[in-house]
């Protein structure tokens, strides 16, 4: 699921406060961020930055954010 649609995000780039994030997960996640995002986009991988892994599954998720 996507915040706003592809041609929406490429037409925004560039503009003033405009923030791409590129938000991926696995092991891999680095690795085919650099080998292949949108130029200037952040990036931010699902099991570690947007993440907060509990020892007791019961005190919330993993994946918090959609």
């Amino acid at each position: 699921m996507s915040l706003i649609s592809v041609s929406e995000a490429l037409a925004s780039i560039g503009e003033k406060n405009t923030v791409i994030i590129d938000a991926r997960g696995g092991a891999d996640a680095s690795v085919r961020y650099a080998s292949g995002h949108i130029e200037g986009a952040y990036f931010a991988d699902l099991e570690t930055d947007l993440s907060n892994k509990k020892l007791n599954p019961a005190d919330g998720g993993r994946h918090p954010l959609p």
